[in-house]
């Protein structure tokens, strides 16, 4: 990694990674964004991963202004291993291709930055499909956490307040330190990137809008209309981060006090939502209304980014959504699960029962 004074850092190099498939409709803008960033070294990198539509052509357009390269279909793991195979930057950002950067982004890391620092990062604004601001931020920490912070909710609960992917940044020595990366959280690279980062290094927060989420009804990981199915995938993949994270923290000599994801609010809320709908499909067996709540009780007495308030809001959520009415059940997933549905709602409970946290991430 390049040095200099901290706050300095003038000739690191930003590598924006985008891997795009079939988004034709984002691409341009998702490129555009990456290349005016205001910084003089910047490397934008374009894997597409096998699309039929116009995407090569949008991408060729660019010539030399970008690295692209257009590989036969697979998974959005394997195309970002490969971008990440062929950059050269010392700050890396996987950016999604229908999401956007703001141009101040660089000048913001780099006023935080340090060689302890293995992951930024920041809050996302959220558009819609055609870029209007839909004026929803996320994550709302509720204060800035420090790296110990994060460090230590991971290894107490296994969570902490994260963006999904487009909000990090990611210094190349912790990704060279666990890329390339195998299947262990399925086949979304977010997932072992903000997993490993508190415990290998230390993760920046700048509780600032630097980048936008695209909410578009197609998202990739996206849940859309309340489907079982988006939601036995969220719960599998909290399990799998949580033996991730078990085997990195191993690696670092560090203590995981955690017994399992049930610790987490977030696991917890997509738990709920899944027996509720779907008791017949869910992918716990022998899970129940109790365990559940027996689980977000303890939870809510963990510290993992949220203050006591909105803790014991979400343990209040979890029991609502077990045993109320289904009706009113099925309302409280939808404003905290369906991006799409939420947007188009006007009710003052909205920002309230989100949370202030992520919609559903695209990882």
């Amino acid at each position: 990694m390049n040095s200099g004074s901290k706050g300095g850092y003038p000739d690191l190099v930003f590598s924006v990674i985008i891997a795009n498939h079939n988004y034709e409709r984002y691409l341009k803008q998702a490129i555009d964004s990456a290349l005016a960033v205001d910084w003089p070294n910047i490397e934008v990198i374009v894997v597409d991963d096998g699309s039929t539509d116009g995407s090569r052509d949008i991408i060729k357009s660019y010539g030399s202004r970008i690295l692209a390269e257009c590989l036969p279909k697979s998974s959005q793991l394997d195309v970002r291993n490969h971008g990440f195979s062929i950059s050269s930057g010392d700050i890396i950002a996987f950016l999604d291709s229908d999401d956007l950067l703001e141009p101040s982004i660089m000048r913001r890391l780099i006023s935080v930055w340090s060689d302890r620092v293995s992951k930024v990062q920041v809050q996302m604004g959220t558009i819609d499909a055609d870029g209007n601001d839909l004026r929803s931020n996320f994550p709302g920490y509720e204060y800035v956490p420090t790296g110990e912070d994060c460090r230590g909710w991971s290894l107490d609960t296994g969570s902490y307040p994260t963006p999904p992917g487009s909000g990090n940044f990611y210094a190349r020595w912790f990704l060279a330190s666990i890329f390339p990366l195998d299947h262990s959280c399925g086949d979304a690279t977010d997932s072992c990137c903000v997993t490993a980062a508190p415990l290998i290094g230390d993760v920046i927060t700048i509780p600032q809008v630097l980048a936008f989420y695209r909410v578009h009804g197609s998202n990739l990981g996206a849940i859309s209309g309340l489907q079982p199915r988006g939601l036995h995938r969220q719960i599998v993949r909290g399990q799998q981060r949580f033996e991730y994270m078990k085997r990195i923290a191993l690696t670092c000599g560090l203590s995981v006090t955690a017994s399992g994801p049930h610790f987490s609010l977030h696991y917890l809320m997509y738990r709920a939502a899944s027996l509720r709908l779907s008791p017949a499909e869910h992918p716990i067996p022998k899970d129940s209304r109790y365990l559940i709540i027996q689980h977000a009780y303890a939870a809510t007495l963990r510290p993992q980014g949220f203050g006591v308030s909105s803790r014991t809001l979400i343990f209040l959520w979890i029991c609502a959504v077990m045993w109320a009415p289904f009706a009113m059940a099925a309302w409280l997933m939808r404003i905290r699960f369906d991006s799409q549905y939420r947007a188009t709602q006007k009710s003052q409970w909205k920002k309230v029962l989100t949370f202030g946290i992520y919609p559903n991430a695209k990882r």
